[in-house]
């Protein structure tokens, strides 16, 4: 950085300037002077005094001195600012100089949607935000929606598209399946050591001595494959019960020995990926359970498939009386137990305790099936 002086001081006036200056270096300029000329008349040295009172510095993005000579850095900005003083009979010219330490940058521009006003709030403490609740809720509400919307432009084909793209087209896995027992030859082609659902798969169909039926799976013999296992998953293998169009997971103890939970999720979710039929059997109870998990769904008695036990809750909600709510426990004393119901039934607590009751029915007594079939 250099200084050069204004035209205005026409004798040799030397500025003495350090060879750096770095952060929170205060500069005093040293001045040799002999005689200086200004527009004022003469003064000479001996009456030349200094202003010790600094001038008023105004920092910009590309600092100027006052005599219209452009001072810029690289690194670090420094402005100077020249000022005239009087003293005695004439304009002392006064310098002063700063040194602001930090990088002098072009101006940046932020883009408004490289940060949500999530994070931007985020950046506050505490003790800096509104005290008042409301406000704050409906922020809260107010990006929450917004997260929502986002999530919802996020159409059916790209979600096919993106479960799509995982599927690993240089690997195949084969499955010989024989039509009349379809389920036996899915599960044990699962069952091998290299078994992938992310691999390409190839099905042949034989007869029951092992003869092919000679069709080349160019995809026909794929979609018919999956149609055939999911028919089996919703009514054969025992893991559903309930009306065709809203199934829900039930026990089986054979099947949980099996491990048939778990191939029929990998089977359901293979389906969607390699191009064959959606699983579509599934109740809205069941799919919101998949979506949310069993502990954020509220079940009603409604959505028990088991008549009696559908019937005993039933009763429970009811009973207008003591008596009356009685029997009805009574009746559902079986249940009660096996659910852990430990704390006394009365007419207040009554709806409760039915829900609770329809909760543990559906869902978690059938919890470690469904952990299972999620593939957790």
């Amino acid at each position: 950085m250099f200084f050069q002086p204004s035209p205005l001081l026409r004798s040799s006036v030397s500025p003495v300037i350090p060879p750096s200056i770095s952060g929170g270096d205060e500069v005093i300029w040293c001045i040799e002077t002999k005689d200086i000329c200004t527009n004022a008349p003469p003064i000479s040295a001996d009456n030349l005094t200094m202003s010790s009172v600094a001038a008023a510095i105004t920092i910009d993005e590309t600092p100027t001195l006052s005599s219209g000579t452009s001072a810029i850095s690289s690194g670090y900005t420094h402005s100077f600012s020249i000022g005239p003083t009087i003293s005695g009979t004439g304009h002392t010219p006064c310098f002063s100089a700063s040194n602001n330490s930090g990088p002098s940058h072009s101006p940046t521009q932020t883009n408004a949607h490289s940060t949500t006003y999530s994070t931007y709030l985020d950046l506050f403490e505490e003790e800096y935000l509104s005290d008042d609740t409301d406000l704050q809720e409906a922020i809260s509400r107010s990006l929450e929606s917004s997260t929502n919307e986002s999530d919802s432009r996020m159409t059916l084909e790209r979600i096919m598209e993106q479960i799509g793209s995982r599927v690993n087209s240089d690997s195949t896995v084969r499955f010989n399946i024989i039509r009349r027992n379809v389920w036996d030859g899915t599960s044990r082609a699962m069952g091998r050591s290299n078994f992938s659902p992310d691999k390409k798969v190839d099905v042949k169909f034989t007869d029951d001595y092992g003869t092919s039926e000679g069709a080349v799976d160019n995809g026909g013999p794929t979609r018919e494959f999956f149609r055939l296992c999911l028919h089996e998953i919703k009514d054969k293998i025992g893991i559903f019960e309930g009306p065709s169009n809203a199934k829900v997971l039930t026990c089986n103890s054979k099947a949980m020995k099996d491990n048939a939970y778990f191939y029929a999720g990998q089977i359901m979710a293979m389906s969607i990926a390699h191009g064959g039929q959606s699983p579509c059997f599934l109740s809205e109870l069941m799919y919101e359970c998949l979506q949310k998990g069993p502990d954020n769904v509220k079940v009603k008695t409604e959505d028990i498939t088991d008549e009696e036990t559908r019937s005993q809750l039933q009763l429970i909600l009811q009973a207008q009386t003591d008596s009356q709510l009685q029997d009805a426990v009574a009746q559902a004393a079986s249940l009660i137990s096996l659910a852990g119901h430990n704390v006394r039934i009365t007419l207040e607590n009554k709806q409760e305790t039915a829900l609770d009751l329809a909760h543990w029915y559906v869902l978690q007594r059938t919890r470690a099936p469904f952990e299972r079939y999620v593939y957790i």
